[in-house]
This record gives structure tokens, sequence and C-alpha cells, in this order.
């Protein structure tokens, strides 16, 4: 099974700073992305997951405890 530990590269830290203060798509921009969905895929691939209700991108494996823990229950 493929390890989901979050990479914190400078840019992944910058793009969850930023996000407190500013949407999705203004992060994108600055970071010259087109659409807001490639800034998302780069957090993918560094095994984080958007979080709606915060407005944050949080470790993708955090959320795959919460879901399993909801799924026992």
């Amino acid at each position: 099974m493929a390890s989901r530990e979050p990479i914190y590269s400078a840019r992944a830290r910058k793009v969850i700073e930023m996000l407190k203060y500013q949407s999705r798509e203004e992060v994108a921009k600055e970071f010259n992305y087109k659409h807001w969905k490639s800034l998302d895929t780069y957090m993918r691939r560094k095994n984080f997951v958007y979080d709606s209700r915060q407005g944050q991108y949080i470790p993708a494996e955090n959320r795959f405890k919460k879901d399993k823990e909801a799924y026992r229950n």
C-alpha cells in the first residue's frame, strides 16, 4: 500500500498559508496556473486533499482515517 504521508515542499507550505486569506482561484493565479484544478493536481501529488468545509488542503491520511472510522461505526 502506498504511503499517504504529506510532502511539505516549500510550494505546498506556501499554498496552505495563502489559502488562509485567499481563494483557490486567487492562489492558482499567483502560481501562474490557468485554473485552480492545476493547483489541486499539484497538491494531490503531495498527498493533500481539499476540505471544502475548512477551505484548506489537509493531509490525505487524515481524510482517509476519518472515512475509515465512519465506515466502522
